[in-house]
């Protein structure tokens, strides 16, 4: 026993450490068993997903991403990539979202509408706060009637010449009020009155203004081809009729709101689209003789208009059809409907990329160019033929109602297109009236 206890006494301080580290085992792992028991089964249940996880990640089949867009497939991609090639792929897909970013741009570059200058930016989206609405509206109807004018006084400065360098064959007052100063001033410089003061040479003056007479229609038509590109029969294109005539009164002085501004605003803008398809068709040309397109008959964009939300003055008279909403959202993802109702070919229904609107074109044009005249209209732009209709023209009725085309044939062309105006690129300019409205009108079931 003397001697246990001289263990012990010696080490005293080891017995010590190791009932104290005894007891913190199981303070530690003895007493708060079912708690530890509850954290490892966590712990493991973590692991497990873990190891799940990454044994998915391993297991898994990747492919390289598709950076051709003739590319259908996917590749294998057999490793993972270091991070070199992680580096050159995303250069490969900032290189790409920019080629989609200018894809875009040149997208909306096709159908940009930009409002009458400067009453236009006056006007849309909103007028400015501080503004007499009734003038800025006012001021903008004026402009707009101006630009849109096609009376032989107007026509020139208007946006339809502007933009064609079109003119109007002389009308029969024309030719008359001409042929009488021509005449007077005839009789006045070739008359030689004897000394009796009676004209002694009457019937060489009488000659001579019969020559003038016969000569005058031809040379007066020759020249008005020669000066202009292409020929607008009067009411060729019209402007939206709440402007043009409120009241019963055509340019009387009338108050619109802004929905009916918009409204003209819109149906310039189609105007302006289809003309500019005609002027380049037209670009190398130099006068109507060697023009494709020789004479605008009409351009019929809806006899009513087009009408986008409600207003005083606009709108669509009782029975008739309304014109195809516009949908503000811009939804690259949702899937286009076609309504075949009109034909085999079927037609696109309103959706939240673009709003189609429908255009009856009359043309005369040389008999030998119909196919490149039809391709050259639809190239570059969202315009597409959807029917053509082909008839005869007599000349000499032409002629006599002050058209020249020139020694080529001529054929009636008739055209239905439709114009595509991306609806993103009518967002800065649609006021929050007609945006209003547009909210409840849905696009048609699919079908």
């Amino acid at each position: 026993m003397k001697k246990v206890l001289e263990i012990l006494k010696k080490n005293l301080l080891s017995l010590i450490c190791g009932l104290v580290a005894i007891v913190f085992l199981v303070v530690t792992f003895v007493w708060p068993l079912p708690g530890n028991f509850a954290d490892l089964r966590a712990r493991v249940s973590a692991s497990q997903e873990q190891h799940s996880s990454l044994s998915s990640l391993v297991s898994s089949t990747y492919t390289a991403p598709l950076l051709n867009v003739d590319e259908t497939e996917a590749k294998p991609l057999d490793i993972f990539p270091n991070d070199a090639t992680k580096e050159a792929a995303q250069k490969a897909l900032d290189a790409l979202k920019e080629q989609a970013d200018k894809l875009q741009s040149a997208t909306l570059s096709l159908t940009n509408v930009e409002p009458l200058d400067p009453e236009g930016r006056r006007v849309f989206p909103r007028i400015a706060s501080g503004s007499s609405e009734r003038l800025v509206l006012q001021q903008f109807r004026n402009a707009y009637l101006n630009a849109t004018a096609i009376d032989p006084t107007n026509f020139p400065n208007s946006v339809y010449a502007r933009i064609t360098r079109g003119g109007l064959a002389p009308t029969l007052a024309e030719l008359s009020d001409i042929e009488k100063r021509q005449e007077a001033l005839i009789r006045q410089q070739q008359t030689i009155f004897g000394p009796d003061s009676r004209p002694t040479n009457l019937p060489a003056v009488e000659e001579a203004v019969a020559k003038m007479r016969s000569e005058l229609p031809r040379q007066i038509k020759q020249r008005r081809a020669e000066q202009s590109r292409i020929y607008f029969s009067p009411g060729a294109v019209l402007p939206h009729p709440a402007l043009a005539q409120v009241g019963g009164q055509a340019g009387a002085a009338a108050s619109i709101d802004l929905a009916t501004a918009f409204n003209a605003q819109y149906s310039l803008w189609l105007q302006e689209m289809a003309l500019r398809a005609i002027a380049d068709v037209n670009r190398n040309a130099t006068n109507v003789y060697d023009a494709p397109i020789k004479h605008l008959v009409r351009l019929d964009i809806g006899q009513t208009g087009y009408n986008f939300g409600p207003s005083s003055t606009g709108g669509f008279a009782p029975g008739t059809e309304a014109a195809p909403a516009i949908e503000p959202s811009f939804n690259a993802s949702l899937p286009i409907s076609r309504d075949y109702s009109t034909g085999p070919f079927g037609h696109p229904r309103p959706n939240d990329l673009y709003e189609t609107n429908t255009i009856d074109i009359e043309i005369i044009v040389d008999a030998r160019k119909v196919p490149q005249i039809i391709s050259s209209l639809t190239a570059g732009r969202y315009l597409f033929v959807n029917q053509v209709s082909l008839s005869s023209v007599d000349t000499g009725i032409a002629f006599r109602d002050g058209y020249l085309y020139g020694p080529d044939q001529v054929v009636r062309l008739n055209l239905r297109v439709d114009i595509l105006i991306i609806r993103s690129a009518l967002g800065p300019w649609l006021p929050d009236a007609v945006k209003a409205y547009l909210a409840t009108r849905n696009a048609p079931p699919m079908q």
